[in-house]
């Protein structure tokens, strides 16, 4: 037998480096905990620990020769098959418009609402105009934006590591996300698209599927997008377009944020249009409007190849608008955000419907058309397809009635047609402020279009501009004292002309909820 040193010691060398190599793969799956003062290896076991990991396999896997003694500082790693692990949620944090959930095991859709928990599996919806936002288990969210399908495909939460694993699917539409900072090797974060898969550890990012190809869009931080095999690392400022069964291209550096010209006193003059200086490679815009800037329920968010946007119809108050171009490739660009203030009560010239809206609703739609204008509210959480309660204000310009119990009749035949067995209240009549009035209760004891039970309370004003429709309607048989709430409440509606001497209009200082042509 020959001995040859030299090939002994590359063996010994070629070992070693496997030894090393494999310490190292040991190493990056670790968890790693550093020991504070009053620390010991059985409550950490308890408190991290798999049942079946007893920890004699901790002490071991740190070569710990003292159980009773772990000094504050010290590192302590455990691989993350060894940690505990159970299923985590996400919170409905705010919605706009009509949005659906499909739950796990479930074959029907219910309506989302703010405050929401969803497990995993749950396959979300948006409709028309309609927005959400979802915060995940380490303060991650995400907006889902309108004409949307999202799927929770894995929530999970390494114990009390504070490490998450959250994974989704975006069937198709658009969705922007707020990752949390993430440490620890289990902390996970991504985004699969029909066309690729966006994986981050902390940072701001937009996701959208649509017609074959997906779009990646990095705000923040850095974002690896994986399609077809490949692997393409997205830096901050920069997106990326893949096409389905195509591998991720180079990142494009994305357009520059439009140079908005943001209102800088107080929008008091309808219709109001945001302008900003085109950008050279754009070939749209999205323009989107929301409460305030956190944007989690979008009022507005459209889609249009001017330079200019006309606001919705909304309420007076605080808003914050946001704007960036769109290039070739459908990559949107930076973001330019205003904060802007709608005052259009400020003169109160003319005649005016004065009428405080109760708390915990929300404006569901705006319809102007011809001499009509109407605005229906509904609360908070619920949509226009899917509503228990619902408010409507009606103004018709220019139009009087000389007889309300005429109004009142024909509103009782066209209300007797639409519901067997429905009953109507005989109107009560009166005078507010000089303006004439009536108020009258219709029920229905099952509406043929939803199978519910109707009640609706009533009240009209004659004013001298206007004629005035305020409706209050129930999907379901209301108690007593919610009937009388909503009698009290419109009743304190009231129509006001500060052209007319001796009238009683509300402070100017006072937030109200109201409208005006």
């Amino acid at each position: 037998m020959h001995f040859h040193p030299h090939r002994h010691l590359s063996v010994r060398l070629a070992a070693l480096v496997l030894a090393f190599l494999s310490a190292c793969a040991a190493s990056a799956a670790d968890w790693v905990y550093r020991v504070r003062p009053d620390d010991n290896i059985w409550d950490l076991s308890s408190r991290y620990l798999k049942p079946d990991v007893s920890w004699q396999k901790l002490q071991d896997y740190n070569g710990i020769a003292d159980p009773h003694r772990l000094p504050p500082g010290m590192i302590l790693r455990v691989p993350i098959e060894w940690l505990r692990v159970q299923p985590a949620d996400a919170q409905v944090v705010a919605v706009a418009g009509s949005a659906q959930v499909q739950l796990l095991g479930q074959t029907s859709r219910a309506p989302v609402a703010a405050g929401m928990t969803l497990g995993y599996g749950a396959k979300l919806s948006t409709g028309d105009n309609a927005s959400l936002t979802l915060q995940f288990a380490d303060g991650s969210r995400v907006l889902m934006q309108s004409d949307s399908e999202l799927v929770l495909d894995h929530m999970s939460a390494y114990g009390a590591t504070g490490m998450v694993d959250t994974r989704l699917r975006l069937q198709h539409g658009h969705a922007s996300a707020t990752v949390t900072p993430m440490t620890g090797v289990g902390a996970h974060f991504s985004v699969e698209t029909p066309s690729a898969v966006s994986s981050v550890r902390g940072t701001h990012f937009r996701v959208a599927a649509d017609a074959g190809q997906s779009q990646t869009e990095v705000l923040t931080g850095g974002v690896d997008v994986a399609g077809d095999d490949a692997h393409v690392l997205v830096p901050k400022q920069y997106g990326v377009a893949v096409a389905s069964g195509s591998k991720p291209g180079s990142p494009q550096r994305l357009l520059d944020a439009p140079a908005v010209q943001c209102p800088t006193q107080p929008i008091d003059r309808w219709p109001y249009a945001v302008t900003w200086v085109p950008i050279k490679d754009a070939t749209s815009y999205r323009m989107q409007m929301a409460s305030n800037d956190k944007f989690e329920a979008l009022l507005l968010d459209r889609l249009d190849a001017s330079p200019a946007m006309d606001l919705p119809d909304v309420p007076d108050g605080d808003y914050a608008v946001r704007v960036r171009g769109v290039d070739r490739q459908k990559l949107e660009g930076m973001d330019s955000t205003c904060v802007l203030h709608i005052a259009r009560t400020a003169p109160f010239a003319g005649e005016n419907l004065y009428y405080r809206l109760p708390s915990g609703h929300q404006l569901g739609t705006t319809q102007v058309q011809g001499h009509l204008r109407a605005q229906v509210y509904i609360p908070n959480g619920e949509s226009m397809d899917h509503w228990t309660e619902m408010l409507s204000v009606q103004i018709l310009h220019g139009m009087k009635i000389t007889d309300e119990k005429q109004f009142w009749a024909t509103t009782k035949e066209k209300w007797s047609k639409l519901c067997a067995g429905s009953d109507t209240s005989m109107p009560v009549n009166g005078t507010e402020n000089g303006y004439a009035y009536a108020f009258w209760v219709m029920e229905c004891p099952r509406n043929p279009s939803t199978g519910k039970p109707e009640v609706a309370l009533f009240k009209i004003i004659q004013g001298n501009d206007s004629f005035y429709v305020l409706q209050k309607t129930f999907r379901f048989k209301p108690t007593k004292e919610q009937v009388d709430f909503w009698i009290g409440s419109l009743k304190s509606a009231v129509v006001c002309d500060r052209r007319q001497k001796g009238q009683q209009c509300p402070d100017t200082t006072t937030r109200l909820d109201e409208v005006r042509l």
